[in-house]
């Protein structure tokens, strides 16, 4: 999906685990959209993709609301780990019991 307005509407109706957006989007940008989906669906947790090595963006990203933030670069070799440490921000620990 690379339309923001179309991001928002999809996390609306799927409530997915993770979402990866990029901060460049038309329509809405990344930082907004990631802003209304953790308001929308705050069980989704979001992942931040961005070419800009800018600690002003990678702030407003965690301050917005995400789990992960990932410069384009680096992708290959950061994205599966960004991905799992979102995913593992509410996990139980190992061998909790779950309700």
């Amino acid at each position: 999906m690379t339309d923001g307005v179309a991001l928002l509407a999809a996390a609306n109706s799927l409530n997915p685990d993770v979402i990866v957006l990029d901060v460049a989007m038309p329509s809405l940008d990344g930082l907004s959209a990631c802003g209304r989906i953790k308001r929308a669906t705050p069980r989704s947790k979001v992942v931040v993709v961005t070419a800009a090595n800018d600690a002003a963006i990678r702030e407003e990203a965690f301050t917005a609301g995400a789990s992960g933030f990932v410069l384009k670069h680096r992708v290959v070799e950061d994205l599966h780990r960004a991905i799992q440490r979102a995913l593992e921000e509410d996990a139980p620990p190992p061998g909790a019991a779950v309700a």
